[in-house]
């Protein structure tokens, strides 16, 4: 539950566009939320309804749509931006408010709201559906090896003179699927037995998908094509041209 706004805080991203002195103050309307979309310059000004359970995003339009997306994305959707064009985009605190926050979040109405207001655009194109399958269990036995895995968390990242302390850190299986998605736009989900939590080395892709491929398969993962022939839906949000 995000139930106040210093809480919120701490999962804020921000993603500073190129300029942000347009004087922005947008409110969306749901039957469970509010959204407000307020330029920088008058966040400081702003105030927050204490009694509603809170939410605050810094990020373009386009990273606040994804943002949203992430928490209704299943095993055969994925929701991916242009990130090359987000440091030129303006960037603008998003404070949202939820008035039934014992459910389950699904910012669905929210985003097709944004949609008819103008605000955002939402692309969907579908592609063959990939899994990650662990298809050597020994091979990631041995690379997991005497790291001190706590199971009550998905990622602990120690550092040692720099670098990840690979005794006391790792990651888990869906983070490399999110990274997977966001490096290469692969439609990609974990595979049947895959837990999500499932822990792995600490590390970042780079780019480079024989280097990154290579590292997967030494972890005893592969990406192989889903059986049942499913297709992945992937929706690309861009902001819509206007003053937003």
């Amino acid at each position: 539950m995000k139930k106040n706004l210093s809480l919120a805080l701490v999962a804020c991203v921000t993603l500073c566009g190129c300029y942000f002195n347009r004087d922005i103050d947008e409110t969306i309307e749901t039957d469970r939320y509010t959204l407000h979309l307020v330029s920088h310059n008058m966040f400081d000004h702003y105030e927050f309804d204490e009694q509603a359970d809170t939410l605050l995003y810094t990020s373009t339009v386009p990273g606040l749509a994804r943002f949203l997306g992430m928490d209704i994305s299943n095993d055969t959707t994925m929701f991916v931006v242009d990130e090359a064009k987000q440091d030129f985009l303006p960037s603008y605190s998003a404070y949202i408010a939820d008035r039934n926050p014992s459910q389950p979040d699904d910012y669905t109405p929210l985003l097709r709201a944004m949609m008819d207001r103008g605000i955002l655009r939402a692309d969907t194109v579908y592609k063959p559906l990939q899994l990650l399958e662990l298809y050597d269990s020994a091979r990631y036995a041995r690379r997991m090896s005497g790291v001190d895995v706590d199971s009550s968390v998905l990622f602990h990242v120690e550092m040692k003179d720099g670098e990840p302390d690979p005794d006391r850190s790792f990651l888990c299986a869906i983070s490399v699927v999110n990274q997977l998605r966001d490096t290469y736009r692969m439609p990609v989900s974990l595979g049947p037995g895959v837990r999500a939590d499932l822990p792995i080395e600490v590390r970042w892709m780079n780019e480079d998908w024989p280097t990154d491929s290579l590292w997967l398969d030494d972890m005893g993962f592969r990406i192989v094509p889903d059986p049942q022939g499913r297709r992945m839906r992937i929706v690309e949000f861009n902001r819509c041209k206007g003053d937003i």
